[in-house]
């Protein structure tokens, strides 16, 4: 009886927590609850289509989401006009020779904070300042933001924002080897970065206007090679400066530990390079803090 009592109390006891326990859970509602869950349905009808399309599409022109492209046929609807099954030759290219109207007024170097530079870049550029993509864009490019410009005219840095992803992308750095790139300090897969003390990306003193000048309000790193791609979809190759360059990754090739990816910036392509090799650029992408 006693053994009965006792085990009846446990469990009482951890019935209670448990709903204590929940309702210290904040309410989840419908919307939150399918970004939290992230499977392949909720998923796609977050991600853009890429299928080829118009470009100087108006700003009340809807894009395509995964979902919504995969769901036409099955609903009977029609493919909108401004989209395409067959390519066009003259007109469904990589987009990586498009030109743009670049900023051409010095802004943003001196705020404290990613939207005080936003907007000095905004009152100070107009329409330059933004890269719109279904203006520029031909298949599901999104949208970038000028943050600062370090310079008047055609020279100087530029710092980009991608709308989609929220990260901050530095200009181009300058060439040198992996271990500087990353600021890894390994001595793996035949590369010793071990003695490494210059850290292109992660030193707050190193290269400010190709950052921008923004040491205490963005998180820098060295972009995986899953960046590079996701930053190639939403235009970088058209709107990063300086792009004609093979780019570090922070990836290191699966195959071969002793080298890691390299990004081309103009046409995206994939190069595994020795980590040791001093040829490839650096660029950084921040993660924002304030």
């Amino acid at each position: 009886m006693k053994l009965l009592i006792l085990i009846t109390t446990l469990t009482l006891f951890v019935s209670c927590n448990e709903e204590a326990d929940n309702r210290r859970r904040p309410t989840i509602t419908p919307s939150d609850r399918q970004y939290i869950l992230g499977g392949s349905e909720e998923g796609s009808k977050y991600l853009i289509s890429q299928s080829h399309r118009d470009k100087d599409l108006a700003d009340n022109v809807s894009l395509l989401s995964n979902y919504q492209e995969a769901s036409l046929s099955r609903t009977g609807q029609k493919y909108p006009s401004h989209y395409r099954n067959i390519p066009m030759v003259n007109l469904d290219h990589d987009n990586a020779n498009s030109v743009i109207d670049r900023p051409q007024v010095k802004c943003g170097m001196s705020e404290d904070g990613i939207q005080a530079k936003l907007d000095d870049c905004k009152s100070k550029n107009a329409t330059r300042s933004e890269f719109k993509g279904k203006r520029f864009g031909n298949m599901g490019e999104g949208d970038w933001k000028l943050v600062a410009k370090s310079e008047d005219g055609s020279a100087g840095h530029e710092v980009w924002m991608d709308m989609r992803t929220r990260l901050i992308w530095s200009d181009r750095l300058e060439a040198n080897n992996w271990c500087k790139a990353s600021a890894n300090q390994e001595d793996e897969g035949g590369i010793d970065c071990s003695s490494n003390t210059l850290f292109y990306c992660t030193s707050d003193n190193l290269f400010q206007e190709a950052k921008g000048n923004t040491e205490t309000i963005v998180d820098w790193r060295l972009p995986s090679r899953n960046d590079f791609l996701q930053a190639d979809i939403d235009g970088a190759r058209v709107i990063l400066k300086n792009n004609n360059n093979y780019f570090w990754s922070a990836t290191i090739d699966s195959n071969n530990n002793g080298k890691a990816w390299t990004v081309h910036g103009k046409t995206g392509e994939l190069e595994s390079t020795s980590r040791s090799s001093g040829s490839p650029s650096i660029r950084c992408v921040g993660r924002i803090l304030k």
